[in-house]
């Protein structure tokens, strides 16, 4: 169920109201992931980002429940490390509501990035999917 709601808000624009925050864009990346070892990390696809103010959006889950941490990261990948441009912001899981949102600032525009996700909670396995928006 999840997953098909994250597959249908991808060609939209979206527009969530966090409290007094609002993050509006276009989706520009859909990203899906299941990591099993903490400290390991994915890559989601490039794309060319043209807002200064990038946003993700999405929902995450993990076998520790409480203590599940996952962070998140605009990066281009290299061979000797990445090019970071946004993050890392680590995100706690929310037991409610399983949903997070994060907007960064003054990133650099028409430039070629990808979302990087890397799991940081001890010993537990971590799942989740999203969309970067711009």
């Amino acid at each position: 169920m999840k997953k098909k709601m994250m597959t249908l808000m991808a060609a939209t624009i979206l527009t969530l109201t966090m409290g007094q925050n609002v993050f509006a864009g276009t989706s520009v990346d859909f990203y899906e992931f299941t990591i099993n070892n903490s400290g390991n990390y994915v890559y989601g696809e490039f794309f060319t980002n043209n807002n200064s103010t990038p946003s993700i959006s999405g929902w995450q889950d993990g076998a520790c429940n409480n203590n599940t941490l996952v962070e998140y990261a605009l990066v281009k990948k290299g061979i000797l490390g990445d090019t970071k441009y946004a993050g890392p912001t680590a995100i706690p899981y929310d037991r409610i509501t399983n949903w997070y949102t994060q907007q960064w600032y003054s990133v650099n525009t028409n430039t070629q990035m990808q979302i990087r996700i890397q799991n940081k909670a001890d010993s537990c396995s971590t799942s989740g999917a999203g969309n970067v928006y711009n």
